[in-house]
């Protein structure tokens, strides 16, 4: 029948799927390249670090700050520069693969829909003010490899309930977690590390950390700013 032909040749067609357009593309490093689609996802990728700048505006995709809402970093990327995402208020989602080591100071500080981050087992330390002010952040996966956290790094993080902190940490800088009101619950697992004043300001939570280790002395555990 005509009916049963035509279902034979839809069936034959090639199967095909259709990807959001690409808006814009160019290069933010010697060997990286960036492009945006219509759907708001930024793409970056190639190998080494990301190209250096002071301000946000510098950054290449700036222009398009309002309409950026996930973030792809693919494997091989070393490094994102420092501001490059700074109160980015639509960015709701970002992927960074183990290949990055190093985060720069303010990189998603104001990025206020963002609601869960992992960070990958490359990065040693967190720059300062990294999600300062991400007040929709929930939940935070911070590496194993982890050793220091850097002032103001998630101050202002009102949404985020719990925090749980790898056993290698060394060092927590001032502010580092000032005025996250809804945190609950504060994880140590390793040594007491140096915690500056007014590192957990304004945070009430209680705090567990490992039985028996001599290094939570009383003064330690009073040193909550």
């Amino acid at each position: 029948s005509l009916l049963l032909a035509l279902c034979l040749v839809l069936s034959m067609l090639p199967v095909t799927t259709f990807a959001a357009s690409i808006v814009e593309r160019g290069t933010c490093g010697d060997n990286l390249t960036w492009t945006l689609d219509a759907e708001g996802a930024l793409t970056i990728s190639g190998t080494g670090e990301m190209s250096g700048w002071v301000d946000e505006y510098d950054a290449p995709w700036y222009t398009y700050r309002e309409i950026i809402k996930t973030l792809v970093i693919e494997d091989g990327v070393t490094s994102i520069c420092e501001r490059s995402f700074h109160q980015y208020r639509n960015l709701t989602s970002i992927s960074l693969p183990d290949s990055i080591t190093s985060v720069g100071g303010g990189v998603f500080n104001g990025c206020s829909s963002l609601t869960s981050v992992d960070l990958p087992d490359g990065i040693t330390s967190i720059g300062g003010d990294i999600f300062g002010v991400c007040s929709s952040l929930t939940s935070v996966d911070l590496p194993d490899a982890l050793t220091s956290i850097g002032i103001y790094s998630f101050n202002g993080c009102n949404s985020l309930t719990s925090i749980d902190l790898p056993e290698g940490i060394i060092s927590i800088d001032c502010y580092a977690f000032s005025n996250c009101s809804s945190l609950a619950e504060i994880t140590f697992n390793g040594n007491a590390p140096e915690i500056a004043e007014n590192a957990f300001n304004n945070v009430t939570a209680p705090v567990y950390y490992p039985s028996g280790n001599a290094t939570w002395t009383d003064d330690e555990r009073q040193n909550y700013g």
